[in-house]
Order: structure tokens, then C-alpha cells, then sequence
């Protein structure tokens, strides 16, 4: 919020969000964004989020906002993990590519639909799809 006084010199008046659903209280409008973006997301969601630089190594609150979850022993299910340079550099062509939670519904092999249903659904799709473009397409003819 920005005030401007009788001599005309502008005052900041930095506004402090406290949420019930934060868990830092901050006037950092990016932590709070992060943090809002955290609390917006579904249980098995993910975010990727491009931030100032500030954000990843301001003190204080900032460490608070990005307190890592993931532990291998304590929380292997933790959604919150930070990368040493030694394990990212350590990667396959320095690769960013992470990703740690797997999808327990992807690992029973035993139970895949079969090629040929997958292969009917997926034409099914495509030919909805399609007829809804004709829709449109119909539509804007007109």
C-alpha cells in the first residue's frame, strides 16, 4: 500500500498477510504466493513455480516457507525436497528432472487395461474430439 503525505513524498506501508492457512507470516509477496500456490494444490498435486532469487535464499521466514518435508527414512512421501549441488550435478547431463513421488496406481503391472482397449478409448477420444471441432467450426459458419 502506498501513502502519499501533505509534502507530496510517498510512504510504504508494507501490508503483513496472516492466514490461517500459512504456515510463515510474512510481507514478502512471493513466500506468500508460494505459499499460497502450496495451500491451492490437491494432495497428489504439483506445482512448478519460477521465482525471484531472493526467494531462494532469503533467511529468516524464507527458510521457514521452504522447510523441506521429504525425508528418506521419516517422510519418503514429503512433497517439499531440496537438492545439494553434489546430487544435481551428479545427474545424467545435470538433468532437473526430478521427481521422487511415484504414482502407486501406475506400479501394478498385473492389472493394465488391454493394448486393444486402450487403443478403442483412444480413438473414441480423438473422434469426439473432432466432432466437437465440427461443432465449432459449424458454429462460426454461421
Amino acid at each position: 500500500m502506498t501513502f502519499t503525505n501533505e509534502e507530496g513524498e510517498q510512504e510504504k506501508d508494507d501490508l503483513v498477510y496472516n492466514r490461517q492457512d500459512f504456515w510463515a507470516t510474512t510481507s514478502n509477496k512471493q513466500l506468500n504466493f508460494l505459499q499460497h500456490i502450496r495451500t491451492m494444490l490437491k494432495t497428489i498435486g504439483s506445482a512448478a513455480v519460477v521465482m525471484p532469487d531472493n526467494v531462494l535464499f532469503e533467511g529468516g521466514v524464507g527458510e521457514t516457507v521452504r522447510k523441506e518435508t521429504w525425508h528418506a527414512e521419516k517422510n519418503a512421501e514429503g512433497r517439499w525436497r531440496k537438492y545439494s549441488y553434489a546430487e544435481i550435478i551428479a545427474r545424467d547431463k545435470t538433468s532437473l528432472d526430478l521427481f521422487w513421488l511415484k504414482d502407486k496406481s501406475l506400479a501394478d503391472l498385473d492389472n493394465l487395461p488391454d493394448p486393444k482397449d486402450l487403443a478403442e478409448d483412444i480413438v473414441e477420444n480423438i473422434e469426439a474430439g473432432l466432432n466437437n471441432f465440427r461443432t465449432v467450426l459449424a458454429a462460426l459458419g454461421k
